[in-house]
């Protein structure tokens, strides 16, 4: 995890996740992980393990060959909350 702040001054502020209930510390999932795209109908989900220090994607159906893997970034369901993009 590294400190939030700092990495909203590099081009990786739109590939982070949250890592701490404080929001101060972030991580950058290896992989494909920091770019699935975020959709309010996900075909994945992701599940943060601090002990082991990872984020780990998982199937929430069947994703065929070809077909984009996304997941939802909020936690809200509230629209009032709005994305960037």
């Amino acid at each position: 995890a590294v400190d939030t702040s700092l990495i909203h001054k590099t081009k990786l502020h739109d590939y982070y996740f949250v890592w701490d209930d404080k929001q101060k510390t972030s991580a950058i999932a290896l992989g494909f992980g920091s770019i699935y795209n975020h959709s309010p109908n996900p075909n994945a989900e992701f599940n943060v393990d601090h002990s082991e220090e990872y984020i780990r994607f998982s199937a929430l159906k069947n994703i065929m060959a070809g077909e984009e893997i996304k997941t939802k970034y909020l936690s809200s369901d509230d629209p009032e909350y709005k994305l960037w993009f």
